[in-house]
């Protein structure tokens, strides 16, 4: 079951970069991160009400929360942006950047290891994206 969730990551992400594509063309940037943003505050909601949530107390969490909102809020800008000046065709070997960087981030904060069929799907996606970018030049 867990082995076909990012799987399912991976097309709500598409669908995300498509709408922001299409979307782009009647409404400002700063109204699709605040409506993004909206959307994904309210379903966050919606899931903790069926988990065992608990507000942080620590004043050193509530500075996470605000750090990764405001990364998360300049994040979403910029893609935002750049969905408005590219494709989405151009700019979808980059996003999977992600589980590159997720994957370097884990081994030096968790000490996770990363295995072979990992590093060569991160090579893959690399040169994905450079030869996107050598491609347009």
């Amino acid at each position: 079951m867990y082995s076909f969730l990012p799987i399912i990551a991976g097309i709500f992400v598409a669908m995300a970069m498509v709408a922001i594509k299409r979307i782009s063309s009647v409404a400002s940037g700063s109204e699709i991160v605040f409506y993004f943003s909206l959307t994904g505050v309210v379903f966050a909601i919606g899931m903790a009400l069926f988990t065992e949530f608990t507000m942080p107390t620590d004043y050193r969490i509530w500075l996470m929360v605000l750090l990764m909102g405001i990364f998360g809020s300049v994040g979403q800008i910029w893609i935002t942006k750049a969905n408005q000046l590219t494709d989405a065709s151009l700019l979808a070997p980059f996003y999977y950047l992600n589980a590159v960087f997720g994957a370097i981030l884990s081994h030096f904060f968790w000490n996770e290891k990363l295995g072979v069929w990992g590093w060569l799907g991160a090579a893959i996606i690399i040169a994905a994206g450079l030869l996107v970018v050598l491609k347009k030049k």
